[in-house]
């Protein structure tokens, strides 16, 4: 075997190695998704075989293990074997948890309070009783959890525990979020300040008039929330001639990474969302797309809006806390764009030097004709 040879194996097997790759992450994406959606809509037990088939090649992710947990906890038969995995996963407790995320191979806090659900099942109560406060002292007040039902079904099965300990702690809980009314209110004046802010900076090209005009019209108007306030922004900048292309995808580059794909990105909203808006998120198939960028999803959402299920003050308002979770800085945003448009540009390349080479083939192959011709 001569050198040009075994170099044109070498070729073919790192492109084969490539293509393999490409076809196992994909695969793994969209397991990873399928399995997401049979819990939305509560099919744990279709949910179930997906998690063990995704742990079986990686059985140190954690996110797997929370995941299967919860189908245990509500598959009737199973739900004892839910407190090993839960157990494993509250090890490795991750407090910038983002669930829609494939990379993402660590448990959310949440994995307490289902960890105190398992072992009351498991009729360890006081420990049940211990992760259960464990829980509420780091819980988000943000956040709807059972959080009268849990300590009760405990207390009900635990001797000697005072229900009126735990209604004391319950009603401590009611007045610190009544207190924090005026700290959420100032939450989102402060969050629509730093959208506004970040949009400004970004905002470069002929869009960047229309962008700070549509900022200051935003702000004069009596808005409450971060929702409201952006598709009040949105609207107007549409209304003063800016791009929607370039709006959706200013937006997706404030809430998402530059590595995200649709499929990521459906699912980090899927866990903002709505009941109405979460069962259209997952419906979509995004591999059935021509381009797969979390900018398509918004457009998608956005042209698809008044449809039964949801509205578009629901994706605003799923998008601002996305965008604030996020936490963006304008430089995190920019990398983003460039990001983007670098991709854009080297598809382009591709494409050009397609066009070279088939043009050197067709030359070539036209030379050759004239020659075998002119030998004729």
């Amino acid at each position: 075997m001569n050198i040009r040879a075994v170099k044109l194996l070498l070729v073919v097997l790192t492109l084969n190695s490539a293509v393999s790759t490409a076809q196992s992450r994909r695969e793994i994406s969209e397991t990873y998704y399928e399995a997401g959606t049979w819990i939305l809509f509560g099919e744990y037990e279709d949910a179930l075989p997906l998690y063990i088939k995704l742990l079986e090649p990686d059985p140190d992710n954690y996110n797997y293990k929370y995941r299967i947990g919860i189908c245990y906890l509500n598959i009737s038969g199973e739900k004892e074997k839910a407190l090993p995995c839960l157990l494993d996963a509250t090890e490795h407790i991750n407090p910038d948890y983002r669930g829609g995320k494939l990379k993402e191979n660590e448990a959310p806090c949440d994995a307490l309070f289902y960890l105190a659900t398992a072992y009351r099942i498991s009729n360890r109560l006081n420990t049940a009783l211990d992760t259960c406060r464990l829980f509420y002292e780091g819980m988000d007040n943000n956040k709807l959890y059972d959080s009268v039902n849990e300590p009760r079904k405990i207390q009900a099965a635990t001797p000697g525990v005072s229900i009126a300990r735990i209604n004391a702690r319950q009603r401590e809980e009611q007045d610190r979020a009544l207190d924090s009314l005026d700290a959420i209110h100032a939450r989102e004046a402060q969050s629509i300040d730093r959208m506004g802010q970040v949009i400004n900076e970004v905002s470069t090209g002929d869009e960047s008039g229309m962008i700070k005009d549509a900022i200051v019209k935003a702000n004069e108007l009596q808005i409450k929330h971060a929702g409201e306030w952006l598709r009040s922004m949105y609207s107007v900048a549409i209304g003063d001639g800016a791009e929607k292309e370039f709006l959706t995808r200013l937006i997706a580059a404030m809430s998402s990474d530059p590595g995200d794909d649709a499929a990521e990105y459906i699912n980090v909203l899927a866990s903002y969302a709505g009941s109405g808006l979460k069962e259209t998120l997952a419906g979509i198939d995004p591999y059935n797309w021509k381009t797969n960028r979390p900018e398509d999803v918004i457009d998608y959402l956005l042209s698809s809006a008044g449809k039964p299920g949801y509205n578009k003050d629901e994706i605003f308002e799923t998008l601002s806390k996305l965008i604030n979770a996020s936490g963006k800085t304008a430089e995190d945003i920019l990398t983003y764009l460039n990001t983007r448009a670098g991709l854009k540009l080297w598809g382009l390349w591709i494409l050009m030097g397609v066009m070279v080479i088939s043009l050197i083939i067709f030359v070539f192959k036209r030379g050759k004709k004239k020659k075998e011709k002119a030998e004729t």
